[in-house]
This record gives structure tokens, sequence and C-alpha cells, in this order.
């Protein structure tokens, strides 16, 4: 939360839920930002389509647009 004065501006930044994130290669969060703050992860050599680890997201890259929210259709990312 930023305090100016009186006005208080809440900033939400996008969170992956790992419990429902599927790790795909092809991220649609990571597609639909244009800061480029989604990190796809590298492939995975043992499950093919899938990244090895979850998508890291770039807070000082990242303008809290929402977008990235939006386009995953797992409902993984979350504005928090």
């Amino acid at each position: 939360m930023v305090n100016a004065g009186e006005n208080k501006v809440l900033l939400k930044i996008p969170w992956v839920d790992r419990s429902k994130c599927k790790r795909e290669s092809e991220c649609k969060a990571a597609a639909v930002c244009k800061q480029k703050a989604f990190e796809v992860r590298p492939p995975s050599e043992d499950e093919p389509g899938l990244a090895c680890d979850f998508p890291l997201v770039d807070l000082e890259r990242c303008k809290n647009c929402g977008e990235c929210e939006k386009a995953c259709p797992e409902h993984a990312v979350k504005m928090v």
C-alpha cells in the first residue's frame, strides 16, 4: 500500500497458485504479458509440453495490469 497523504493506493501483484498451475511450456499468462514479466522455465526433460518448474514473475518489470490473470485458463494467476 502506498500512502500519499490521505490518499491510499492499493497495488496488486500477480501470484502463481502452484496447486492450479499446469507448468505448460506455452504459458498463456506469459504470452499476453507486454512487459515480459513472466519467465517460463525451460522445458522438462521428463514431461513433454511442460516446463521444468513453475513460471517466475519479475515484479520490477510487472506493471500490475492484470492481463496475466485474465489469460490463464487454469485460474492459477491471481492478482493479490
